[in-house]
């Protein structure tokens, strides 16, 4: 350790500048003391004016010092992505995975249907065609967006690679052959007391599943793959 001849702080012997003061130092570590005539007085401690020891530089003059001083490289900070690494779920809990987000798809669902049967019900009543073909469409096109999100979150959640359009197909599978018929089946036996069979399971329903239903799942776990793990 060698004092700085300005501020009298302690520094490393190879320190090319002072570490409180930012007076460049020889070599070794010090340099001759500055004339006394030729400094002035700042926060205490005795500093050369500007000009009149060459080599020094200013407290405030970090553009001079900023080129000298050697950096070390800077390590890039790994930027926190909303989703984890890529993994490998067991069975237990790819299925636990299903029937959870399968159930929450559902029951908003149900939600969003109540709500636009006062819509459709309106538009019945009032006897205009246009109304009617509006709120048909606002109704399909709520069941195709909360299909492909629902495939979205879940694929988004199981981070598995080259799977992610499967576990969407599979969660719009769960709320329409598990979810849908269950309910109906329920309702069906506890109003009429007959077992009910849901559309769902009819040639058409079945077609419509397959062809439009489950390849918005399988869509939207593609999208959440693609996203999150490239």
């Amino acid at each position: 350790m060698s004092s700085c001849p300005f501020c009298g702080a302690d520094n490393p012997r190879d320190a090319p500048f002072c570490s409180l003061c930012l007076a460049r130092l020889t070599t070794e570590g010090t340099r001759p003391a500055a004339n006394p005539s030729d400094s002035g007085h700042r926060d205490g401690f005795s500093i050369p004016a500007a000009g009149s020891t060459p080599g020094y530089v200013l407290p405030g003059d970090f553009r001079a010092v900023s080129g000298e001083i050697p950096r070390r490289p800077a390590e890039r900070a790994a930027l926190p992505k909303r989703a984890g690494r890529p993994r490998r779920m067991s069975a237990g809990e790819a299925v636990s995975l299903v029937l959870k987000h399968s159930l929450i798809v559902f029951g908003i669902l149900v939600i969003a249907g109540f709500f636009l049967g006062f819509l459709l019900a309106g538009a019945l009543f009032s006897g205009g065609t246009s109304g009617l073909y509006v709120t048909l469409g606002m109704v399909y096109a709520m069941e195709a967006l909360l299909l492909i999100w629902g495939g979205y979150r879940i694929s988004m959640e199981a981070m598995e690679r080259k799977r992610g359009w499967l576990y969407g197909t599979a969660c719009v599978a769960a709320v329409i052959f598990l979810w849908q018929p269950l309910v109906a089946f329920l309702n069906g036996w506890l109003l009429t007391e007959r077992v009910v069979v849901p559309q769902t399971f009819s040639p058409v329903g079945i077609l419509v599943a397959l062809f439009l239903f489950l390849p918005l799942g399988a869509l939207g776990g593609w999208l959440a793959e693609k996203r999150y793990l490239g």
